[in-house]
Order: structure tokens, then C-alpha cells, then sequence
């Protein structure tokens, strides 16, 4: 006789109940993750679970994901303003005129020096002490732009320069010739240039779009330069004789007024 084969329906039975089970689990493992409660099944990356994908706006998207602007999002649209050329426009005279004071009494350093009955060396050291202010300042700049933006640094700089240009006059004026005030005054003027200097790349960057900020920046930053060469070129024909000095250091004051 020959032995029966095994019920093929309780096997069948006890195989559906098997692989009911792990579907049961499995749902509930899906469901957990899902839903974030469980931690060990949490992933390090932020999910979008509408779209099974990353989150918009998010480092760390991966390779062939769509992408519209920086990190997925889309790029911004500036708005600019008319007035944005009345604070460039301040920037450039400023930068202008700071490297004018800078550079007041180098081409006329012998005249100067007998105006102030010292040498053409002492005279120099108006210039050199300029850049030593200058050093000294830049601290106060980074504060300043940091905190008050370029707003806070054009000010700053505006009185610096306003007041000492007028030291230097009256230093000038004064009988006989006060030296130390005159180079009093050209260290406030020296204190003022960092402020200008560095303001234009702030600047540029509050009130332009990206397509003009480059030549913003170059307009102002080029304008310092353009002071120095006018500086050069005109204060030899305003101050042709040791009495024109004075007379001099008025016009640069009233021009920086």
C-alpha cells in the first residue's frame, strides 16, 4: 500500500498564515516610520510625504532633482529703488574729497614748508599720518558697518571730515602757523577714510540688484583714486606762493562742506 500524501489544504492554510503575519508586521513598520514615532527608524533627512522626495529648500538634495535657484528654491526677484543713486552718488563725492584731504600739502610740500617755517619732511608726515588714522579706524569700521550699516558709516565719516577740515584751516589760519592742529585736523580726516572705503560693497549689495552690483562698487571704490589725481593736479595752482596756504586749505573745506 502506498502512504497517503500530506492535506495539501493544511499546509497551504498554515503557509497564508505565515505570510499574513509578516505583511501585519511590515504594515506596522511602514506606518511607524512613517508617522516619525519611532526613532531607530527615522531618517537623518527632512521628508515631503506627499511626494516621497526632499523638502524644498533643503541642503543635501540629491543628484537629478529639479533645480530651481540655490538649494531648490527659486531666485529671489529684487526690488530696486530711484534713490539708491542719491546714497551712490554721497559715496562717490566722499570717497572723492577723502583722498583730496589726503593728499592736500604733498604736491606744495616746499611751499607748505615755508608757510610753517619746517621742512619738506615734517610736511610729508601729513600724508603718512593719514594712513596711520587709518589703521587705527578700521576696527571701528567693521563695527560700524555691522552693526549700522553703511548708513551708520557715512555719517560717521561725513563729521569726521567735515571737522577736520576745518581744523586744518583754522591751524592754517592761526598767527603764526599752527602745525600741530593742522595735523590734528588731517588725523580726523585720516579716521574717516575706512569708513568710505569699505562702505561701497555694503552698500552696493542693500540697494542693487546682482546685475548692478559689480558696477556700483567700482564706481565708488574707483572714485578714490580720481580725489588723489585732482588733489595732485589742482592744489600746485591754488596754492602758488606760501601765502596761498591758507586760502588753500578754505577752498578744500568749503568743497568738502
Amino acid at each position: 500500500m502506498h502512504e497517503a500524501p500530506p492535506v495539501a489544504g493544511r499546509s497551504f492554510r498554515g503557509e497564508q498564515e505565515r505570510l499574513l503575519g509578516h505583511d501585519i508586521e511590515f504594515q506596522d513598520l511602514t506606518e511607524r516610520t512613517l508617522n516619525n514615532k519611532d526613532p531607530a527608524y527615522m531618517d537623518d533627512e527632512p521628508r515631503d510625504e506627499t511626494i516621497g522626495g526632499y523638502v524644498s529648500g533643503v541642503d543635501g538634495a540629491p543628484d537629478g532633482a529639479p533645480d530651481n535657484g540655490e538649494h531648490g528654491q527659486a531666485p529671489p526677484v529684487y526690488r530696486v529703488y530711484k534713490r539708491r543713486w542719491f546714497g551712490l552718488m554721497q559715496l562717490v563725492l566722499m570717497n572723492i574729497i577723502v583722498s583730496w584731504d589726503w593728499l592736500s600739502f604733498s604736491p606744495v610740500a616746499n611751499t607748505a614748508a615755508e608757510y610753517f617755517s619746517t621742512t619738506s619732511s615734517i610736511i610729508n608726515w601729513l600724508s603718512t599720518a593719514f594712513l596711520f588714522a587709518f589703521v587705527v579706524a578700521a576696527p571701528f569700521t567693521i563695527y560700524a558697518l555691522h552693526t549700522g550699516g553703511p548708513r551708520l558709516a557715512l555719517i560717521t565719516s561725513s563729521l569726521l571730515i567735515l571737522s577736520g577740515n576745518w581744523i586744518r584751516y583754522a591751524g592754517t589760519r592761526a598767527s603764526p602757523p599752527n602745525f600741530p592742529v593742522t595735523m590734528f585736523g588731517q588725523i580726523l580726516i585720516g579716521l574717516a577714510q575706512p569708513f568710505v572705503l569699505s562702505a561701497p560693497t555694503h552698500y552696493s549689495s542693500l540697494w542693487f540688484s546682482p546685475r548692478g552690483r559689480v558696477s556700483a562698487t567700482a564706481i565708488a571704490s574707483l572714485a578714490n583714486p580720481f580725489g588723489g589725481a585732482l588733489g595732485q593736479l589742482i592744489n600746485p595752482f591754488l596754492a602758488t606762493s606760501p601765502a596761498d596756504i591758507p586760502y588753500m586749505t578754505l577752498y578744500i573745506a568749503l568743497i568738502s562742506s
